[in-house]
């Protein structure tokens, strides 16, 4: 485990320095923090995992999610630890070790999520922005889950096609009303294009992103 010289591992989600950026993407909450940070290192324990960034100062950030908790207070990454160990806990993910991550303070200051800072995490998204300003942003089309399907991947955007918004999670949702025909064309959990014309038709509005 990499220590910070002289400076323990500080164990609050509080952020430590200033942070760099504002993010007020999601609508009738106030601007949250955002700033980086490095990703060191994870030990795993019986019952939770603790996860080290360092920050701008130099100091160590200790993350700890319990494996008793299904939802923990801070939203991590998916690929942090190793995936392919044969004997024993994992370890950090050695492709991950060293990048940047993209660290967000919710409006009580404390971390809430932390992701792979890219370039599309700069770009805002509201909720409730069309699938059309969505393509225009992500600069070309791109594709998306189906309908009546499971809510967690329902109108979800699943391939960018090498556009901006790589790396972001996007899921729509039908706002306008369309005779029954039509509406089974864009239902299942087929991929559609954001050009296609029932699509187009539909209304769709975003309403999770990430």
């Amino acid at each position: 485990m990499m220590a910070c010289q002289n400076k323990p591992a500080l164990t609050s989600n509080t952020p430590t320095t200033d942070a760099t950026q504002t993010d007020s993407a999601t609508p009738g909450k106030t601007s949250v923090k955002v700033e980086e940070m490095i990703y060191e290192s994870a030990t795993v324990y019986a019952a939770a995992t603790d996860y080290f960034f360092r920050n701008k100062k130099g100091e160590s950030i200790k993350i700890r999610i319990s494996d008793l908790d299904e939802n923990p207070a801070v939203s991590l990454p998916a690929n942090l630890l190793e995936t392919d160990v044969e004997e024993g806990p994992p370890g950090a993910n050695p492709d991950i070790v060293g990048k940047k991550m993209r660290v967000t303070y919710g409006a009580d200051n404390q971390i809430k999520k932390i992701r792979m800072a890219s370039a599309s995490q700069d770009i805002l998204i509201k909720m409730g922005t069309t699938l059309g300003d969505i393509q225009a942003l992500n600069g070309k089309p791109f594709m998306l889950v189906g309908f009546e399907v499971d809510g967690d991947i329902a109108g979800k955007a699943v391939d960018w096609k090498g556009g901006k918004l790589t790396d972001r999670i996007v899921q729509f949702e039908v706002t306008n009303n369309l005779p029954i025909k039509e509406y089974q064309q864009i239902m299942g959990d087929d991929l559609f294009s954001s050009e296609n014309p029932v699509m187009k038709k539909a209304g769709l509005k975003v309403i999770y992103v990430d």
